[in-house]
């Protein structure tokens, strides 16, 4: 038993480990986002919570059945009266309408939040997975000035004695040496951080993402403001549908004022004796609207459309300003991405320079200031290239396009 029980769990850890499968690319991790991912999981159980919502908005009414029994005695005659009814409600006026309407604005606010989530937890992955490798570059980079300050420290110190000069220049490389230690710590802990929500989101660690985090030159197609989706956009339905449900509210409430009826078949068998008798007939119940005609609830509810009216132009407008400044923003980084030195002529240069330092060739400022520089740029192409692919991945979410976030 406890065998099996062994077996068992190393099975479920096992699973736990591979809830992704195997990883060729690192689009293959957006893809399990989609489909295994617990927000995946989680934005689903809602969405199916809306929709019987919406169903649960239109059911019908359960009919009533009624009974009512007397038994007694009369002038030694037993007597039996039992009457037996059933009863089904019937909603007057446009209450099966309205409540359609917000079973209708329910799913389709549902579709538009689901996506939206989505879209939000595929962008949060992908920015991860890019700025991995970054770091995987940047940690290298470090790393490599590091191992050169090493070098040129070591030989200074394997000298038997150091003029006042040479001693600065040591100096110099030490000081230099600690401050990359401290941008390597920085580094590392970023990293950390990152491989953390991967192993609590996906149970992936760095092991498994080593081998997708691989350069490749992001996609940056042109987006004009012009493509601004106002029919397409979820979060623009997701802004009407609120606007919706509360319209198809102000109906409801009006509605009201049609009191429901009850109707159905009545039956009644009566004994007095040995006579006896059997009725068949039909019943209805009919409210009579004498002392409320709910007149505060149509208030309230228009009132409340009237909020709702205003948050929809509000958040339209907001959702408007931030795709001018989306688009503009993403120009900007495109433009700028192509203004800095791709990673390729940055790492030649550097190369050539090295190769002058270990010859003498160089001054210490000069081999402190190129290292510096080197991390500086890597680093200032990594932001721009990651602030340029968020910003294209933020725009296929208004524009619904949640497919089209990819590596």
């Amino acid at each position: 038993m406890l065998f099996l029980l062994w077996i068992l769990s190393l099975n479920a850890i096992a699973e736990e480990k591979n809830i992704c499968g195997s990883l060729s690319k690192s689009d293959d991790v957006l893809e399990c986002v989609k489909s295994k991912s617990p927000e995946a999981e989680r934005l689903a159980q809602e969405k199916e919570a809306s929709f019987n919502e919406a169903k649960a908005t239109i059911r019908w009414l359960n009919p009533e059945l009624q009974n009512q029994s007397l038994f007694g005695k009369n002038l030694g005659n037993e007597q039996a009266q039992i009457q037996i009814g059933l009863m089904q409600t019937i909603e007057l006026g446009a209450k099966r309408s309205s409540k359609q309407s917000v079973a209708d604005a329910l799913e389709l606010k549902a579709v538009a939040n689901y996506q939206i989530g989505l879209g939000n937890e595929l962008r949060q992955t992908g920015s991860d997975l890019v700025r991995l490798y970054h770091l995987k570059q940047e940690l290298s980079s470090v790393e490599e000035a590091l191992e050169t300050f090493n070098k040129l420290i070591g030989q200074f110190n394997s000298r038997p004695r150091l003029g006042p000069e040479q001693e600065v220049t040591v100096s110099v490389y030490k000081l230099s040496k600690g401050d990359f230690l401290i941008r390597k710590n920085a580094l590392l802990r970023e990293q950390d951080e990152i491989l953390g929500r991967f192993k609590s989101k996906l149970q992936l660690t760095q092991e498994q993402l080593n081998p997708i985090l691989t350069h490749k030159d992001a996609v940056l197609p042109n987006i004009v403001d012009a493509d601004f989706p106002d029919q397409t956009s979820p979060e623009i339905k997701a802004v009407d549908a609120e606007t919706s449900s509360t319209l198809a509210g102000l109906s409801l409430a009006r509605s009201d004022f049609f009191s429901d009826i009850k109707v159905g078949p009545l039956a009644q068998f009566n004994a007095d004796g040995p006579l006896k008798s059997q009725l068949i007939g039909f019943q209805l119940t009919v409210p009579f609207p004498l002392w409320n005609q709910n007149g505060y609830g149509v208030d309230s509810a228009v009132q409340k459309l009237k909020a709702a009216e205003i948050q929809s132009t509000l958040k339209k407008r907001i959702i408007k300003e931030e795709w001018t400044q989306l688009v503009r923003n993403y120009a900007r980084s495109k433009t700028l991405l192509k203004e800095i030195p791709s990673p390729d002529v940055i790492e030649i240069r550097h190369k050539k320079l090295e190769s002058q330092i270990y010859r003498g060739l160089v001054s210490s400022a000069l081999v402190v200031e190129s290292h510096r520089s080197l991390v500086d740029v890597q680093k200032s192409r990594h932001e721009a290239e990651l602030e340029a692919l968020n910003t294209l991945w933020r725009i296929r979410i208004i524009q619904g396009k949640i497919s089209e976030i990819h590596l």
